[in-house]
């Protein structure tokens, strides 16, 4: 229940999370929360944009968006 409120206090996003979870990595400059549990191993990184008529969501724009996320969090695969 604190994670969730954490979480609706701070981000423009209201979920349900399991209270096992945590949050991982965190920035408000980048539009991201990642949070996670550890055993057994889950995640769960929520991003998000300004809506804009330009932006065009596709499966491209999806992948490109989270490997420019996931090159500034996570070293590892990309």
């Amino acid at each position: 229940k604190d994670l969730e409120e954490y979480l609706i206090n701070h981000f423009p996003f209201k979920i349900r999370i399991p209270s096992d979870y945590f949050i991982a990595n965190e920035s408000v400059e980048f539009n991201y929360v990642w949070v996670r549990r550890l055993n057994p191993d889950r995640s769960l990184m929520v991003h998000w944009v300004p809506f804009s008529d330009t932006i065009d969501v596709n499966d491209e724009w999806v992948i490109k968006e989270r490997n420019k996320i996931a090159e500034m969090i996570y070293e590892g695969d990309v």
